[in-house]
């Protein structure tokens, strides 16, 4: 299911940044260039933004399963509550690199620079990157537990 998620995510972004590129390149949109520098000031800011929060948020998830009592044993946490928490941590991830995306097609529709469908490729990296694999969430499950998960 999380990995459907992330593709239809990922697919979205896709879609949008073609709609924005057919737009852009036969100028219907992309009028105001003028737009570009401070669009990208914001989505920079964004970005740090963004990333202070998955920080945030991902030391509070492993912080709070470290922290539940006899949490160095996996049997301890259910591999069901492992999961929730991962899940969660992992579409927080793909919807934080959803939004710089989305931002990035926008500041592509409005100034018509070319460049700025950089943020996208970025963000599509990134959801890419955060695709759940069994190998991940036994990494996820020994920082949250300090034990080892098959």
């Amino acid at each position: 299911t999380l990995r459907i998620i992330a593709a239809a995510m990922a697919m979205g972004i896709v879609m949008f940044a073609v709609i924005a590129a057919a737009l852009v390149a036969g100028g219907t949109a992309g009028m105001q260039p003028d737009l570009a520098r401070p669009l990208v000031l914001a989505l920079l800011g964004l970005a740090i933004a963004e990333i202070a929060v998955y920080v945030v948020i991902r030391r509070a998830i492993l912080g709070k399963l470290r922290g539940v009592p006899g949490a160095g044993a996996t049997e301890s946490l259910s591999i069901e509550a492992l999961a929730r928490h991962y899940m969660t941590l992992i579409l927080i991830g793909c919807a934080l690199a959803e939004g710089f995306s989305l931002f990035g097609i926008v500041i592509l529709l409005v100034s018509g620079v070319w460049w700025a469908a950089a943020a996208p490729a970025v963000g599509l990296a990134l959801i890419v990157l955060q695709v759940p694999t069994r190998d991940k969430f036994s990494q996820f499950v020994s920082r949250a537990t300090g034990s080892h998960w098959p």
